[in-house]
């Protein structure tokens, strides 16, 4: 079945840049990494406890749903409610990014200055540093912001970020500068690396769309690769600071041990109740469960097995010598949803919607549109670890996304030329 699973994500790759001729559709960036990781996981680099057929079974069957999805989204017409000016550009509503972002720095300090603390007094496990700042702040309407306006708004700045540096004809150098304090920040007090993942391949993929570098001044250049290169010797001091000495095993480990750990974590679920999209949604779904128990509906002990099915911080075995956590992929939320057809349905959505916003940003003229297909591009490169809407801060980032609004079509610059040649 691994063969099976393997000349699937190959074909896929393949077909889907046949289609757009580009490596910055979904389809291809989708199946180029499922490519690697069931390749990698079935050779000798690694050595990891034998994977059920049923995983290649998901694989499989998932890919082939999100082609569909893409195909029908591919054939589908978009109809704009507005004129499309010609020669336009985007812009976005830089009064509330600039207010979110300084609101954002501002109480993200305290909580990175309470994780460098714990991490020079000796503290390597940053599960327990998170969870030790999860509440930095004691007054209430401090809490508030925190957790429902910087938690949100620090995810939708690297999409926002990212449409601001290529398709603005003068970037707002604030907005820039939060961005890269604002992820900064982020990693030290979360000790993650996945947000310099994100931010690199929306800035790689903004760069494919555009065909056009960075618009902004050398001197912000500057400023900027010193932040990049502080926040990268950061990025090594936080991994050694967690234990990790032999790089090339974890990021191996971080590429395909989502497999391994997916058989084990679906073998280990055995007869268990379908949570019809309350998983793969549960960012959106958990309110919307504890609106429901508020009223008086029966919905507590279901919401409790919910997050009891997406408890997946517990650190596991994959092999003789490896252990991890988390890791689960894309797929494990769906296939608790619904099974193999939970896969299937969810996966054809996915790749409908991906579809569809990738089309809409090739036009270049919608800010929202460009930065909601960046937040598309980072589920697809983190697949490997969860399906994002999962995680709340992240799936509520989209409203933030959503309130940045076009203020309106400016017509005065470039357009923009993609590597196509169409406009």
């Amino acid at each position: 079945m691994s063969a099976i699973a393997i000349v699937t994500c190959v074909a896929g790759t393949i077909v889907s840049w046949m289609n757009e001729r580009n490596i910055y559709n979904p389809a291809f960036l989708m199946s180029a990494l499922w490519t690697i990781i069931t390749v990698l996981v079935n050779t000798p680099l690694v050595n990891y406890y034998e994977i059920d057929d049923l995983v290649y079974v998901i694989i499989t069957l998932g890919m082939l749903s999100f082609y569909l999805g893409c195909y029908i989204s591919r054939h589908v017409a978009i109809r704009s409610r507005k004129k499309t000016l010609p020669n336009s550009t985007p812009i976005m509503n830089y009064t509330a990014v600039i207010i979110l972002s300084v609101i954002s720095i501002l109480l993200l300090v305290f909580p990175a200055i309470d994780s460098i603390r714990s991490l020079r007094l000796g503290y390597t496990n940053y599960s327990e540093i998170r969870n030790s700042i999860t509440n930095p702040y004691h007054n209430r309407i401090l809490v508030l912001v925190y957790h429902f306006v910087v938690r949100f708004f620090s995810v939708a700045i690297i999409p926002i970020a990212t449409v601001e540096l290529f398709f603005s004809k003068k970037s707002n150098k604030i907005i820039i500068v939060s961005a890269i304090l604002i992820i900064a920040l982020r990693c030290i007090i979360e000790g993650g690396r996945i947000i310099i993942l994100n931010l690199v391949f929306c800035l790689f993929i903004g760069r494919l769309i555009t065909n056009r570098s960075f618009n902004i001044s050398k001197k912000v250049k500057r400023y900027i690769y010193i932040v990049l290169a502080i926040s990268l010797a950061g990025f090594l001091y936080i991994s050694t600071a967690r234990g990790i000495t032999h790089f090339g095993t974890h990021f191996l480990m971080y590429i395909c041990g989502c497999v391994p750990q997916l058989s084990i974590r679906i073998d280990s679920l055995g007869s268990f109740q379908h949570t019809y999209g309350c998983a793969s949604l549960n960012g959106y779904m958990i309110y919307v469960l504890s609106f429901l128990n508020r009223l008086g509906l029966p919905v507590a002990n279901f919401s409790s097995y919910v997050q009891s099915l997406l408890s997946v911080e517990n650190r596991i075995a994959i092999g003789p010598t490896s252990s991890m956590n988390a890791f689960v992929s894309q797929f494990y939320y769906m296939y608790v949803d619904g099974g193999v057809m939970g896969v299937v349905i969810g996966m054809m959505i996915y790749g409908i919607v991906s579809h569809n916003l990738y089309k809409k940003a090739k036009n270049l003229t919608s800010a929202r549109s460009m930065a909601l297909y960046f937040l598309i591009v980072e589920t697809i490169v983190t697949s490997m670890v969860r399906f994002q809407f999962t995680n709340i801060a992240f799936a509520m980032s989209v409203f933030y996304i959503l309130l940045v609004k076009n203020v309106d079509l400016r017509a005065d610059v470039e357009t923009p030329v993609m590597r196509d040649g169409k406009k």
